[in-house]
């Protein structure tokens, strides 16, 4: 076992830690792992004496993709309908924020502080937002009242197609049309 790993040994008896005992490898030990002072190392104790367990290191949790309204590094102010500009900070992101409206990292989206549309103050508890969503992720499939619980992929794409064949038949027809006139 490499000793830069981050180990923890999980045993009943606190006097007898072997290597048989239960081990559970974490993660290696990078630059965001830091010891933890033992005075300031948390126990936690069960009610019937039975488990302690001693926290001996700490590290910083890995920032994941999320929707701007549940970004833990600006704080957002929800709004209902406001598109007319930013809402206090809402228009501040970190670099793994995305646009809930379009789906997108937010720093891609053209119209995260554009007055009208504003999409820097989305959330999904309005139902003002969740419909301009809908109508963003649904595309055609909003005419026939899906909503996105009720549809995946392959029948976004079967309706994709169906309406450009639908689209490139009524073409077709046009083209037809246009020479016989040009034939008279």
């Amino acid at each position: 076992m490499n000793p830069e790993d981050v180990v923890i040994i999980l045993s009943d008896d606190d006097d007898d830690v072997s290597i048989n005992d239960s081990v559970y490898i974490v993660e290696d030990i990078q630059n965001n792992v830091y010891p933890v002072d033992p005075s300031n190392c948390s126990r936690s104790h069960d009610p019937e004496g039975e488990e302690d367990l001693v926290v001996t290191f700490c590290q910083r949790g890995e920032v994941l993709p999320h929707a701007r309204y549940d970004c833990t590094a600006h704080t957002f102010t929800p709004t209902d309908s406001d598109v007319g500009g930013p809402i206090e900070s809402n228009q501040l992101f970190c670099h793994q924020c995305f646009c809930y409206v379009c789906d997108k990292v937010a720093s891609e989206c053209s119209v995260w502080t554009v007055s009208g549309v504003c999409h820097c103050n989305a959330h999904k508890r309005s139902v003002f937002w969740s419909n301009k969503r809908d109508k963003v992720v649904l595309g055609y499939l909003q005419m026939f009242n899906f909503n996105l619980l009720e549809i995946d992929s392959d029948l976004r794409l079967a309706v994709i197609r169906r309406c450009l064949s639908v689209c490139a038949a009524s073409l077709d027809v046009r083209r037809e049309r246009d020479r016989e006139q040009q034939l008279l």
